[in-house]
């Protein structure tokens, strides 16, 4: 937030102001988080969520100080969030008014945020995502760069087909000592994604990788980053291996190796106070290379109900195909074909052809793809 060097407002209405915007940014935060920005760690910038128990509990006792006087100016909403998560705070309409009267900003009450039923009030289902996303980008604000939140990409770019869940922007020095900006795309994988969402995720970050991305707040992200809680369990109380089960899933659908980053969360406990944040800026998924005979291709083909194996792949374009194995007589035969968007036409056969084995079959229309369709995409169809 930048002000003129003619604003002058008392210490404690500067801090209101601070505060509130920071909310306004998210959508909501919790006091934990809002202490971190208003009062950094010292010797550190602001959003560091990474402290130690003495900071936090400072941090959280001021902004609980503050967080009374915003309630009682009527100037934020407090809602609870489920277990041991503490509360999350959004602006009241008197709020969204006083900050736009501030700053002439066009802030939005959070008053819709969630949903009451038989005078109850919940949270929106995705609320441990916002927080995730929430938690990394205030990480890399404290690491000295700029970012975006999805609220504020949303408002600001109207008719996307895919939204980051934020943006984190720094600039870096090339070899010729000049300065570049370079975009983070930031994701947050919090759910097990498959089929078609996690097709819809390969081929963001695929796009994204290749600087295909849309323009975003003026920013062309270059670089995915993916976010994932390295203490899921699955129903039977079993580790979740969210980097591998993702690494699994975007190999079996990329035509070409994807460079990424990825980032893995800790929490201490219940409440969701963060222990550690550690990043793998040398990730790289390898695609599978048919011509390897211990590469497992049999993994990336499924059975649909008719009994015919498919394969999606995405090609260099972003576009869709779809790679067919099923068993014809005594044999079996591989087919080659296009997957376009709804609206965009229907699917067509590029290739195709009779072959003795299943595994050989997989084989060949993935060589024949990679080789014939996937850098020149639909284009390449006679």
């Amino acid at each position: 937030m930048t002000t003129d060097a003619d604003f002058a407002v008392p210490e404690a209405e500067l801090r209101t102001i601070t505060a509130l915007h920071w909310i306004s940014r998210f959508g909501w935060l919790r006091p934990l988080e809002l202490g971190t920005l208003l009062w950094p760690t010292d010797g550190s910038l602001p959003g560091k969520v990474i402290a130690d128990a003495a900071r936090l509990n400072t941090q959280r006792k001021l902004a609980h100080k503050l967080v009374v006087r915003l309630r009682r100016s009527k100037f934020i909403l407090c809602r609870p969030l489920p277990g041991n998560a503490g509360e999350a705070l959004v602006l009241s309409a008197a709020g969204a008014r006083y900050l736009n009267r501030r700053l002439g900003i066009e802030a939005r009450p959070g008053d819709k945020w969630g949903r009451t039923t038989n005078g109850e009030w919940a949270p929106p289902a995705s609320w441990q995502h916002e927080l995730i996303a929430a938690l990394v980008l205030l990480d890399c604000r404290s690491r000295g760069f700029e970012i975006k939140t999805e609220l504020e990409i949303r408002s600001e770019n109207v008719g996307l087909r895919k939204y980051p869940d934020g943006l984190a922007i720094h600039s870096v020095k090339e070899p010729d000592g000049a300065k570049a900006e370079v975009a983070l795309w930031i994701e947050v994988e919090s759910s097990s994604k498959s089929g078609a969402q996690m097709q819809a995720l390969a081929r963001c970050l695929c796009d994204v990788a290749r600087g295909a991305a849309s323009p975003i707040c003026g920013k062309v992200a270059t670089v995915p980053l993916v976010v994932f809680r390295s203490d899921m369990v699955d129903l039977s109380g079993k580790s979740i291996d969210h980097e591998a089960r993702i690494r699994s899933a975007l190999q079996r659908i990329i035509g070409a190796d994807l460079d990424l980053y990825f980032a893995r969360i800790d929490f201490k406990n219940s409440s969701y106070h963060v222990r550690s944040i550690e990043f793998d800026l040398d990730a790289k998924i390898l695609a599978l290379d048919p011509n390897d005979p211990k590469a497992n291709v049999s993994a990336a083909f499924a059975a649909n109900r008719d009994g015919t194996f498919i394969k999606p792949s995405i090609d260099s374009k972003g576009r869709f195909w779809d790679l067919k194995v099923y068993r014809l007589h005594d044999r079996f035969r591989w087919e080659i074909w296009t997957r376009p968007e709804p609206g965009d036409g229907q699917p067509k056969m590029a290739a195709g052809y009779q072959i003795e084995g299943l595994e050989q079959g997989f084989r060949v229309a993935m060589s024949k793809w990679k080789a014939n369709f996937f850098e020149r995409s639909y284009e390449a169809i006679a």
